[in-house]
């Protein structure tokens, strides 16, 4: 198979699809060492709507789910949930200058801290 550059994934160097251009948009936004340090794995585009779903590990055997969401208004709606599926963390309206402090703070939430 012959891949132009610009199909390729810049970390992984795998083909990625034309309708996740918004989802490594939306992981560059968050930031490298963000995401490190939520511990996140497993990325997920949608193929309807533009976002991203990836998962994160808060405690040794704990995994959640971070879902974001690109509205019409040009924000992020974010909802975490944590390992039985219940929702910890549901914010509309983020900006992108705010996603990483949200996360931050959500993951601090889902390992019981203050």
């Amino acid at each position: 198979m012959n891949y132009n550059k610009a199909e390729l994934c810049k970390d992984c160097k795998k083909p990625v699809n034309k309708g996740s251009r918004e989802a490594m948009t939306i992981k560059r936004q968050i930031g490298a060492s963000t995401l490190m340090e939520l511990g996140a794995h497993r990325f997920m585009s949608f193929s309807q709507i533009p976002g991203l779903e990836f998962s994160i590990k808060y405690k040794s055997n704990r995994t959640g789910t971070v879902t974001v969401v690109l509205d019409a208004s040009d924000t992020y709606d974010v909802i975490m949930t944590d390992y039985r599926h219940r929702r910890v963390v549901e914010k509309d309206g983020i900006y992108a200058d705010q996603l990483s402090r949200v996360l931050r703070s959500g993951f601090k939430k889902l390992r019981g801290e203050r």
